[in-house]
């Protein structure tokens, strides 16, 4: 596998250093080139890891780019190169490389954040003893409004479930994530279905529960929303307030009634007997 460092900023040596660190803990039979390289504090950084080689000059071909210039862009990223429009002249492209999908596409470039690059290649190293399986994951929380300005939640993050869809893809899976409202990054290369409340959820995972073969239900649905949704915000007075909830909908045990082959597995977080 060979990298190439675009640029010598901080931003893009760190980033191939950052993937260079997972790459070698996935397997020792990872050979990785590097180019553009400073002979400075950064060489040395590079050549702690056992399996990288150094190179002065410009590579004639590369796998994965690092770069912080792309269209005067600033935010760093990994670059997937594809032959679709002209490359530059200093390298070429290897003729069996297959881009990632459903990543964002600048000059012709697939860009990619840093753990779908590196799933795709633990991918290879990996039996794929799910292919052929379609797995549907839902993950992190929902949240029920009260007016334009507030809503009820809770403190999922959607870390598990979207481990579980980055798991269930690397072992071969065909995955579809549904998932709440989160800030936590997403893998690129699994197709994701963002939704706000338990009953859009609900309704998502319905729909699709009668294609797949596994549900992973590690969302935290909430339990209750609001009886009235008030269109204005609900300003404040004197004394208490009263807030009237109803049931959401027990979307496990609604699976669980109507399925045929499906197996389900489901979560629950516990504050006692756990």
């Amino acid at each position: 596998m060979i990298l190439y460092c675009k640029d010598e900023t901080d931003g893009a040596l760190f980033l191939a250093l950052d993937f260079i660190s997972r790459l070698s803990a996935i397997s020792d039979k990872i050979k990785i080139q590097v180019s553009r390289v400073p002979a400075s504090f950064y060489a040395g950084l590079f050549r702690l890891f056992k399996n990288i080689e150094l190179t002065d000059q410009p590579l004639h071909s590369i796998d994965l780019l690092f770069t912080s210039d792309i269209n005067s862009q600033t935010d760093v990223a990994i670059i997937f190169p594809i032959l679709l429009e002209p490359l530059p002249s200093e390298f070429t492209l290897p003729v069996n490389y297959v881009p990632v999908n459903r990543t964002q596409q600048i000059n012709g470039y697939f860009l990619s954040e840093t753990f779908s690059a590196i799933d795709m290649i633990r991918k290879l190293f990996t039996a794929q003893d799910l292919k052929g399986m379609r797995i549907l994951v839902s993950a992190g929380p929902t949240a029920e409004d009260l007016d334009p300005v507030r809503f009820l939640s809770n403190r999922s993050s959607g870390k598990m479930g979207i481990a579980l869809a980055r798991a269930a893809f690397i072992r071969g899976a065909e995955v579809t994530l549904v998932l709440g409202p989160v800030s936590t990054a997403l893998p690129a290369v699994i197709p994701c279905i963002r939704v706000r409340s338990a009953a859009e959820m609900s309704k998502v995972v319905q729909d699709n529960f009668g294609f797949c073969d596994a549900y992973f239900g590690a969302a935290a649905l909430a339990d209750y929303t609001p009886e009235i949704y008030s269109e204005d915000k609900i300003k404040k007075q004197n004394g208490g307030f009263q807030l009237p909830l109803k049931r959401t909908m027990d979307l496990l045990r609604a699976l669980s009634a109507g399925r045929t082959k499906q197996k389900l597995i489901g979560f629950s977080v516990e504050t006692s007997n756990i």
